[in-house]
């Protein structure tokens, strides 16, 4: 089953989030932009709005939101290098004296998975009223 993305190739390009802070374009793919929406779907899991017989948001600022959202967060993916968000679930790694990343672990699934959404992902979400104004991981 082929999942189709919230933002096409020429939407990012369009985007805010096409440029790294040096405004050097960012290598997008459209299997980039897939994985970013399968993040925003996690995202609106409890979301709800009305949808067009494709399964795409009937309203335009909705759709608007969540198109910003998968630029957003597929920006946030090549940038981190961890689209994936495999290591924001890694947690701290220790070799003696040595100790890289947080002291504190996760206590939940949901506080791991806080660190894989772009800020600007979750911030535009939240504008919309698409998810919850308060903390993912709290």
């Amino acid at each position: 089953m082929t999942v189709a993305a919230f933002a096409t190739l020429e939407e990012f390009a369009a985007s805010p989030y096409s440029e790294d802070d040096e405004d050097q374009p960012i290598g997008m793919t459209d299997k980039r932009l897939v994985r970013a929406s399968d993040d925003i779907r996690e995202l609106l899991i409890v979301a709800e709005f009305d949808t067009d017989a494709d399964g795409k948001p009937a309203d335009a600022d909705v759709r608007e939101a969540i198109r910003d959202a998968t630029c957003a967060q597929a920006a946030w993916g090549v940038l981190t290098g961890d689209a994936s968000g495999a290591g924001a679930a890694a947690g701290p790694i220790s070799l003696g004296p040595l100790s890289l990343g947080s002291r504190s672990t996760a206590s939940t699934q949901s506080e791991i998975a806080a660190g894989r959404f772009s800020p600007e992902a979750v911030r535009r979400l939240r504008t919309a009223g698409l998810i919850p104004n308060e903390p993912l991981h709290g």
